[in-house]
């Protein structure tokens, strides 16, 4: 996973962004502009904090995200 300003971008997700979206450029425009790819990167780091106990840090986080 590659760590983007504080976020993490799963390849996986960055894979599929890159596959199913025609306007995106290159992995770096996806990383910047797609916002559903930024949203679907901190749920999945909001679900990892809650996890692991972090609440307050799962929510401050799922309240960034929108």
């Amino acid at each position: 996973m590659e760590r983007v300003d504080k976020m993490i971008i799963d390849p996986d997700d960055l894979a599929v962004v890159m596959e199913k979206d025609p306007a995106i450029v290159d992995e770096n425009d996806a990383i910047k502009y797609h916002t559903g790819l930024q949203a679907v990167s901190m749920y999945r780091e909001s679900h990892q904090l809650w996890l692991a106990g972090g609440k307050e840090k799962a929510r401050e986080r799922n309240f960034i995200a929108h």
